[in-house]
């Protein structure tokens, strides 16, 4: 009878095989090609009581991560990566693979479970992890495009700790096993496939006990590939190396010792891949891959029918029994294997494998392909490559013994490297202060703009702010017809160089040119401004109102443009106190006479002819240079996160203090030349005058400079990407600008205002240098070393800030 629930069941399996089947997407290996130079040998069968006597390299125990609580990346994982041995890891794309190496690696802090490398915690001093314990080989390339292929193995070689006869000796040997091209070729000048091989060749470079590679096949041939898995199989024989890779390349699983499939977080298997395709009788990893996701959903929906039966205990008056058969899966097979003990028909897969019935071949020491199984060409059989006896065994076992004696310590290489722990190491900072220099000499354009950029916004400052307005274009209305008149000789007391006179022949024409903005400001003055000008002076008491309005200069100004109205006027002021002189030496008078009785003596500080370009420059040059040297580093280290050079660098066992500081002290060069350029420009080119010592102004200014460094290295180890450093510095140097006093007094602010301003990082050097340079006052002065002493306290306070922000967000 036809079963509706029967053919409901059948619907859902076929939906989730189609599902699972284009989620998964895994790429199949090229199986003909890459097992044609196999000739077509496949690794034997791992019993499990063999493994028993295994040592762990990589335990980890019910891990667990998220970055949402409510979307969780590992649930729960428990693999263990036997010491000496290659433990491939597959699973779709998303799955929590890199996830789960990254705290290996111990760049991630597990939410709950634990994790152990050498039987130590990663991170801790002991396990060497990140360090020289561990070689990483990320999904991306995370290279130096502008270093060449020697420069980026020689840098991973000194942090490492390397010799240089070491490292010289692992780049032949790597360059002739990658078959890398020539050591002096740029990275950026090699293919895709060449540029994944320079990456492998780093990962490998200081021979570390534990390799750690994700995807490193991608992009390669299959010869090379088969080169690449020889020469993993033979470091873990003879170094004793672990090797824990992930590719998507399920058919070169096979050649690894143990797999682990997981999807959505979660471990669906661990296993021996012989063991695993004998028990699931499939023929390539890619299908035991499905059927683990068949079956783990297939459980789901049995939970979720429990659940549903758990609410309903009787459908028509008939009571549910949840019972599930399975029938397990039997075959006729005739295998011979290594111990030549032959399985005869009828057998149960299962209970073969769980029960260890099946013999494996001690001497595979390492990895599964040390002493392979042939496959006829029926594939029905497997038949033994070669006899040992007894005795041979036995040997082989106490071999391995001595081997995992042998490789016990986390460090198993040619050499020991530097297990150096500290905060600041003086071989990882020079090795990073190489790397700056060579990134900085490979591209000439960044060290031309650092040094352009502010010689030419000095130079426009300068340019811009040196000179008063001169020429300043007002129009004069004279009534008077007069040559020798008291209006003309107003009018020839006027300065020209500042004030250009334009003539008009009325008082109308004149206000129409500066509504057409051909002047700024009118004059006029009255027909009889002359005789009654005297009048005022010689017949004072016979002087009415209407006298008075006539001897008056009318003076039409346009206070739209602040500093033209200003100048003017001063400029007007200045001519009438000069004609009024005259007119007494003319009438005999003493010249004081008419003088104002305000007597301007002696300046204590400063001199009479004060120009507002020099008021403004102590605040520009501080200002200019601290924005260029925050601008300089807030692309540092965002720019290495984000190229994967600083995740590498930091598996490599690079601290955040020696980032910080490497990048410090190589800025400080660009910094020294900067601040040089822009005094030497100020004070020898424009021709500025500074009454105290210009060392002293170049000590404040190179100071602060450098405290605009730390400012924007700060802000690159905080913001995500370059355009948030931008734009960081862009937002915090406009306020900077505005609040310490560069372009109007502080005191023109309301009290609490001026009070918030001194918080201003800049503020108070800028002030201490208008100090030097216009009171001649020294370092030794108490106002002189507010400005110097803020300056040292925001870089002590904003690097360690940096500092604490790097360690914890790293």
């Amino acid at each position: 009878m036809f079963s509706t629930k029967k053919y409901s069941r059948y619907l859902e399996d076929q939906f989730d095989r189609q599902y699972y089947g284009a989620r998964l997407k895994l790429k199949k290996f090229d199986t003909d090609e890459f097992q044609s130079l196999h000739s077509k040998i496949y690794p034997p069968f791992i019993d499990s009581s063999q493994e028993a006597h295994l040592v762990s390299c990589v335990e980890v125990r019910d891990l667990s991560f998220h970055y949402n609580p409510f979307n969780p990346i590992l649930k729960s994982i428990t693999i263990d990566v036997p010491r000496g041995k290659i433990y491939a890891l597959l699973g779709a794309s998303g799955c929590g693979k890199t996830t789960l190496l990254r705290m290996i690696l111990g760049t991630l802090k597990p939410m709950s479970g634990t994790i152990k490398v050498f039987n130590e915690t990663p991170g801790t001093k002991e396990s060497n992890v990140p360090g020289s314990g561990v070689g990483y080989m990320p999904q991306d390339l995370a290279l130096f495009m502008s270093f060449t292929v020697k420069e980026t193995l020689t840098f991973y070689g000194h942090l490492y700790g390397m010799p240089i006869d070491m490292i010289n000796y692992r780049i032949d040997h790597l360059v002739d096993l990658l078959n890398l091209p020539k050591k002096n070729r740029l990275v950026s000048q090699l293919s895709g496939g060449q540029q994944r091989r320079v990456s492998l060749a780093v990962t490998m470079i200081h021979m570390p006990p534990l390799l750690i590679l994700d995807e490193p096949t991608v992009g390669v041939d299959s010869l090379l590939r088969l080169r690449i898995w020889n020469y993993l199989e033979d470091i873990c024989r003879d170094r004793g190396t672990t090797v824990i890779i992930t590719t998507h390349y399920t058919e070169e699983a096979r050649n690894s010792f143990r797999v682990g499939f997981i999807d959505s977080g979660v471990v669906l298997a661990e296993d021996n891949p012989q063991r695993l395709l004998y028990k699931y009788n499939c023929d390539s990893l890619e299908d035991v891959f499905l059927e683990l996701c068949l079956e783990k959903a297939k459980s789901n929906n049995i939970e979720i029918e429990n659940e549903e039966k758990k609410n309903s205990n009787q459908i028509d008056g008939q009571e549910i029994n949840n019972t599930i058969n399975c029938k397990p899966i039997k075959e006729k097979n005739q295998l011979k294997l290594q111990n030549q003990i032959i399985i005869e028909e009828d057998t149960d897969r299962d209970d073969l494998v769980n029960n260890g019935d099946i013999k494996s071949d001690p001497n595979n020491n390492n990895n599964n392909n040390t002493d392979r199984c042939q496959i006829d060409d029926d594939g029905d059989q497997y038949s033994k490559s070669k006899k040992l006896s007894i005795e041979k065994i036995d040997d082989l076992e106490s071999k391995l013994k001595l081997k995992q004696q042998q490789f016990s310590s986390p460090i198993s290489m040619g050499f020991r490297a530097a297990n150096n722990h500290h905060y600041l190491n003086t071989r990882r900072i020079t090795a990073l202060l190489e790397k700056n220099f060579i990134l900085f000499k490979r591209n000439p354009s960044s060290i031309i703009l650092l040094n352009l950029i502010p010689v030419l916004q000095m130079t426009l400052f300068c340019i811009t702010f040196n000179r008063n307005p001169e020429n300043i274009p007002i129009a004069v209305v004279n009534d008077e017809n007069r040559t020798h008149s008291l209006s003309n000789l107003f009018i020839e007391n006027i300065d020209s160089k500042a004030l250009k006179i334009k003539p008009y022949s009325n008082v109308e024409d004149a206000i129409k040119s500066v509504q057409t903005l051909h002047t700024h400001s009118v004059l006029t003055f009255q027909a009889n401004f002359s005789r009654n000008f005297r009048r005022r002076f010689l017949k004072p008491e016979s002087v009415t109102d209407k006298v008075i309005e006539s001897s008056k200069i009318g003076f039409y100004p346009d206070t739209t443009h602040a500093v033209f109205h200003l100048y003017i006027y001063q400029h007007i002021l200045e001519a009438f106190e000069r004609f009024i002189k005259a007119i007494g030496v003319s009438m005999g008078y003493n010249p004081k006479y008419f003088g104002s009785p305000v007597d301007l003596m002696e300046p204590i500080y400063g001199r009479m002819d004060l120009k507002y370009f020099e008021f403004v420059a102590p605040g520009m040059i501080i200002a200019l240079v601290h924005g260029m040297s925050m601008l300089m580093g807030s692309f540092s280290v965002v720019s290495e996160r984000h190229s994967g050079y600083l995740e590498r660098g930091m598996v490599a066992g690079i601290k955040a203090s020696e980032i910080l500081l490497s990048h410090l002290i190589f800025f400080i060069v660009p910094v020294f030349t900067q601040v040089v350029l822009c005094l030497f420009l100020t004070f020898y080119i424009f021709g500025n005058h500074s009454v105290g010592s210009l060392w002293e102004i170049f000590f404040i200014t190179f100071i602060t400079s450098v405290q605009g460094l730390v400012f924007g290295l700060t802000l690159s180890v905080i913001c995500p990407t370059e355009l948030a450093s931008l734009l960081a510095v862009f937002i915090l140097e406009a306020p900077f600008i505005f609040t310490s006093g560069v372009l109007w007094p502080l005191s023109s602010l309301p009290e609490s205002v001026q009070k918030a301003c001194l918080w201003n990082p800049i503020t108070l050097p800028i002030q201490s240098t208008h100090y030097i340079m216009f009171r001649g006052w020294t370092l030794a002065n108490i106002q002189v070393l507010f400005g110097l002493g803020t300056c040292l306290a925001y870089i002590s306070i904003v690097l360690s800030i940096g500092f604490i922000t790097f360690e914890i967000f790293k």
